[in-house]
């Protein structure tokens, strides 16, 4: 099994592409084989959803691309320039429509100032509606400002994924690519000085049964198939919200998760739909129980749960 997979000749690393699937990232994923290959949209997609598969080490010592497309249409599509669909240009019996629709609303205009208003009086009116559209301009102008100042001050940091350095540290700052680059550069400006570490958390049988209970079937398939269960770090203080159905937060937590595999050891989130971060709460109406969420702020990347890397 190699540490990279080949795509229109291009040798791409596959633990790039890992690192994005990990920190939920797809979209970053496609951009970056589209750009580093020089492919299509949609051959790119189909190539990270086979790496989501866990089938990309089929391909070891393959091109990925003209295996998979070289007799497809979606290879012939890109040959021919382009994965996205071209419009056609409007049919003129179509424009001739729109003229014939506008004249007709015009002439009723007309008809409408000459009959109803009278022409002596359209000067008059003219200035009254002049009147009205500026003040209504004006007043939403003003709350427009309000609006954008308030959005200024509660301004906060993009909540993102943690980041494993160590991953990285074996890389020649060259070879990282831009968008892993930005990525580091940002954990590390990430302000981790107000986290609070909860007394209150779930224990490692209580994560799992939260996570199962949230996918169900899913993932009690997968964490079967791979004879693992879910271990949960350090727990941060995570502010309350308010949910949906009206039902009181009392409790909620934002931890790392892994899945372990007793021969295996550490595997991480092991796929899709798995994540690595979650939020989890306890509610009024069912205080014994967590149930988990999408996570709600930055914390560490959890080097204790995660010594051994996946």
């Amino acid at each position: 099994m190699t540490n990279h997979f080949i795509v229109n000749n291009i040798s791409i690393e596959k633990a790039v592409i890992k690192d994005f699937l990990i920190s939920s990232r797809k979209v970053e994923a496609v951009k970056y084989i589209m750009e580093k290959a020089g492919i299509g949209l949609a051959s790119a997609k189909e190539i990270v959803e086979i790496f989501q598969e866990l089938k990309i080490d089929n391909y070891d010592n393959k091109d990925v691309f003209k295996e998979i497309f070289n007799n497809s249409d979606s290879f012939q599509t890109y040959n021919n320039g382009n994965d996205s669909i071209n419009p056609q240009k409007p049919k003129l019996s179509f424009l001739k429509k729109s003229l014939l629709f506008l004249g007709i609303v015009i002439f009723g205009v007309f008809l409408f100032l000459k009959y109803y208003i009278g022409f002596q009086h359209v000067e008059r009116h003219w200035r009254d509606l002049q009147s009205v559209l500026f003040d209504n301009q004006n007043t939403s102008f003003e709350a427009e400002q309000t609006q954008i100042a308030d959005t200024t001050v509660v301004a906060q940091e993009a909540i993102e994924s943690p980041t494993d350095l160590r991953r990285w540290e074996s890389w020649s700052e060259v070879d990282i690519p831009k968008e892993v680059q930005e990525e580091i550069e940002r954990y590390k400006k990430r302000d981790f000085s107000k986290l609070v570490v909860s007394e209150e958390a779930p224990t490692d049988k209580e994560a799992e049964e939260a996570i199962v209970h949230y996918y169900k079937d899913e993932v009690v398939s997968l964490l079967q198939k791979e004879n693992a269960h879910i271990k949960i770090g350090t727990c941060y203080k995570a502010p309350l919200q308010q949910s949906n159905d009206g039902d009181l937060e009392i409790t909620r937590v934002t931890a790392m998760v892994s899945a372990f595999n007793k021969t295996r050891g550490n595997l991480g989130n092991i796929q899709l739909p798995l994540n690595v971060i979650y939020d989890f709460v306890k509610f009024q109406s069912d205080p014994e129980t967590w149930y988990i969420t999408d996570f709600s702020q930055n914390i560490p990347y959890d080097k204790k749960l995660n010594k051994e890397m996946w």
